[in-house]
């Protein structure tokens, strides 16, 4: 089940975010730790986080920490191809 509209949109695109579900967060993270997970510029993303805000056209990840979403370009976070769930 989809969770409702967050009042959140992506602050480049205006594009609404959804809440992450869980079990794609996982997989995010087992790819922090692989240090494969890459920011849009290709950087490696290296901070922690707890949560996260997906773009609603499935590329790109706000960070949460300590419940606070990160909502800015510099912290955006690419998802990777594979892990891309099909938005609609």
């Amino acid at each position: 089940m989809e969770s409702p509209p967050l009042p959140y949109v992506c602050p480049e695109t205006h594009l609404p975010l959804v809440r992450l579900e869980s079990s794609l967060l996982d997989a995010l993270r087992a790819r922090l730790e692989a240090r494969t997970l890459r920011h849009p510029n290709g950087d490696p993303v290296t901070a922690p986080f707890d949560g996260g805000l997906l773009r609603s056209d499935g590329a790109i990840i706000y960070p949460e920490r300590d419940g606070i979403p990160h909502l800015l370009a510099e912290e955006a976070i690419a998802m990777p191809e594979d892990l891309r769930p099909q938005m609609s």
